[in-house]
């Protein structure tokens, strides 16, 4: 992950500033593409959210990644809506480069990432959905992914 990232500067929720390569050396990521305006995005946070409380932050880590419009709506979203997990600043570089380096154009994109940054699923929203999240993240973790695809919005 630290190639996707290399210097990257995250934030916690409550806005400390920690590196990629610190934060999410040998863990599976969560490259979580939402915004505030996705009617989809706010109806799946919640389950994300979840399903992160559960087993998220010693294996796993999520990153906000946003379509957000302004920091002030990126920011009202994330501390109402979000678990504890990680987010790019707004304006920072690597959210454009992550949007365009998985060609990102819907929402709510769930990509998980390998410690090594390669993918292991770019359906990470329906996964999220479909099983129970010790079951899910076991099978992240061995690759026994199931592909599939639901409603999103488009941000094209």
């Amino acid at each position: 992950m630290s190639e996707v990232l290399s210097g990257c500067e995250l934030r916690t929720q409550n806005g400390d500033v920690v590196t990629a390569d610190d934060a999410l050396k040998e863990k599976i990521v969560g490259l979580y593409f939402s915004a505030h305006w996705c009617f989809w995005c706010r109806r799946f946070t919640p389950t994300l959210k979840e399903f992160y409380e559960e087993v998220g932050n010693e294996e796993m880590e999520i990153i906000f990644v946003t379509a957000d419009r302004n920091e002030k709506a990126m920011m009202d979203y994330y501390n109402d809506s979000h678990a504890k997990w990680l987010y790019i600043p707004f304006g920072n570089s690597h959210i454009d480069m992550l949007w365009k380096k998985y060609g990102v154009r819907t929402m709510p994109t769930l990509i998980i990432i390998k410690p090594d940054g390669s993918v292991i699923t770019r359906n990470g929203v329906s996964n999220v959905k479909r099983r129970k999240p010790t079951e899910t993240l076991r099978q992240w973790k061995y690759g026994e992914v199931v592909e599939e695809s639901k409603k999103k919005c488009s941000i094209m």
